[in-house]
């Protein structure tokens, strides 16, 4: 347990270094760091956060995770991701008796979305402009913020001269952005796995400890385009488009009214939600051709609940397009894109839990119980990959993916306050 003593210390620091901290939150939004399947820009901002933790006396490693042993053959490897040039950052922080200290990571993304339409922006994606307490910019909320947080937790140990028992391994990872998971997968197979993970994802300080799974697929309908000068008969694929729509919308409803619901989302009134990403029918330009296009797309986003598997899961879908197609007589066909993302649970009764939930009400003065997640991330390769415990807590915001993206300042640094006391609580106790 941390004492009164050590998280007056802690609040001391985080008081002293706000500035500090919000600072380097700022200054990696400032710098550009967008994943764009199959590649990522994330070389950057990678160099200067490593950087950043050099000169504050850490012993910060980067490298690039196309040369990590095993990872091009690994098994959760995914084909359509290009990993060169796209470097992690690891530190590692030596605990007093490993072989007997429970070992932490702290792991955050450096990757995000693109910024997108730039007119959208109050100011530039990259300005990492403050107002009333909030900072703005691509990234701000997903996760740079968190990333800081987690970088500003390993200089408040150095500083203080704080001693853990069990290894502390500080981390930020590429490719997380559009399910891929690369680096946190190089980053097993570099650094090794722990006893347990925390990811500061946004979730305005509410700890998770679940999350949701993924699966995304395209849907094209086929028709007959062109222009009918000879008298032929069309067949527009976008007219159909309503009626897929329709559909599409009846099997969210299906989904959630036969999904078995983990306890973590037992009072989300939406459990298994999802969402319709991209409709296409025709290239929208002043020089496109004015003509019936062959074709029309719809992507789907649906998540699934922890337990689900993969199998189970594309088979309902496909089970209700040959229902929709039968019915319909709609032409429509699917593929999946990018990778099949597992949900994750982690037991109410498990330490980090309970770790997690009472230094979260002591910075914060507000009792939550860890619950699930609306969003999928990588914790579960965590788990797939030799680290059996994991939990998301981090800061507020809003704006995620989209235009405006923002963080709360005051809430980043309660990230950093309560990490702080989780890390010295967790890392002095003896390993389960």
């Amino acid at each position: 347990m941390t004492t009164s003593a050590l998280t007056t210390r802690i609040d001391g620091w985080v008081e002293r270094h706000r500035d500090r901290i919000i600072g380097l939150a700022q200054d990696l939004v400032r710098i550009p760091s967008e994943n764009h399947p199959p590649h990522g820009a994330e070389a950057e901002a990678q160099a200067f956060l490593a950087e950043t933790l050099r000169r504050a006396g850490l012993p910060a490693e980067l490298y690039d995770i196309a040369t990590v042993p095993g990872l091009e053959e690994h098994p959760l490897r995914y084909s359509g991701v290009d990993c060169r040039g796209r470097p992690n950052v690891a530190l590692r922080i030596p605990g007093r008796r490993p072989a007997s200290g429970r070992s932490l990571i702290l792991s955050g993304h450096m990757d995000t979305v693109p910024a997108g339409d730039a007119t959208q922006w109050t100011e530039a994606p990259v300005s990492g402009s403050r107002r009333d307490g909030r900072l703005y910019g691509r990234g701000a909320y997903d996760m740079k913020s968190g990333v800081a947080a987690n970088a500003a937790v390993a200089m408040m140990l150095y500083d203080l001269g704080l001693e853990l028992d069990g290894d502390l391994t500080i981390e930020s990872v590429v490719d997380e952005e559009f399910a891929g998971g690369h680096g946190t997968i190089a980053a097993r197979l570099h650094s090794g796995g722990a006893d347990a993970v925390l990811l500061p994802e946004p979730s305005n300080l509410v700890p998770y400890r679940a999350h949701r799974g993924l699966r995304i697929a395209r849907i094209t309908i086929t028709g007959k385009g062109g222009v009918a000068f000879a008298g032929d008969t069309l067949k527009p694929a976008a007219h159909d488009l309503p009626a897929l729509i329709e559909g599409i919308l009846e099997f969210g409803k299906q989904r959630n009214a036969e999904a078995v619901i983990p306890e973590a989302y037992a009072s989300n009134p939406t459990p298994a939600s999802w969402m319709i990403t991209k409709v296409s029918a025709n290239e929208w330009r002043d020089d496109a051709r004015l003509a019936v296009p062959e074709s029309a797309q719809v992507e789907l986003f649906w998540e699934a609940m922890p337990g689900e598997t993969q199998s189970a899961v594309e088979s309902q879908f496909e089970g209700w397009l040959d229902a929709f197609r039968r019915r319909t007589g709609i032409p429509a066909t699917h593929r999946y894109w990018l990778r099949w993302m597992d949900g994750y649970q982690l037991p109410a009764t498990h330490p980090l839990a309970g770790c997690a939930v009472q230094h979260c009400a002591a910075v914060t003065g507000t009792a939550q119980a860890a619950i699930g997640a609306p969003f999928p991330c990588d914790l579960f390769l965590f788990a797939r990959l030799g680290v059996p415990a994991g939990l998301i807590l981090g800061p507020a915001g809003n704006n995620a993916h989209a235009a405006d993206e923002w963080v709360d300042v005051e809430s980043l640094l309660q990230v950093v306050r309560i990490y702080g006391r989780i890390v010295c609580d967790w890392c002095r106790q003896e390993r389960l």
